[in-house]
């Protein structure tokens, strides 16, 4: 039986996280209102993404819990 590696799903989560933080940058959008909340939460995701690869439990939970919000 072949097994499969996740290495492409995470990065291409992490691609679609960074497309997504990029439209919000669009003009008229509300919801960013300071550019230091908004380097926080790159920061944020990137760490996750990061750990993700390097398989951690805790980074999985985060990532679960993160895009049920």
């Amino acid at each position: 039986m072949r097994t499969w590696s996740a290495r492409p799903l995470i990065l291409i989560c992490g691609l679609l996280l960074a497309l997504f933080d990029l439209v919000a940058l669009f003009p008229g959008n509300p919801v960013v209102t300071r550019f230091g909340g908004f380097l926080v939460v790159i920061a944020v995701q990137a760490l996750i993404i990061w750990r993700l690869l390097h398989r951690s439990s805790i980074a999985w939970l985060l990532a679960v819990l993160l895009s049920g919000l």
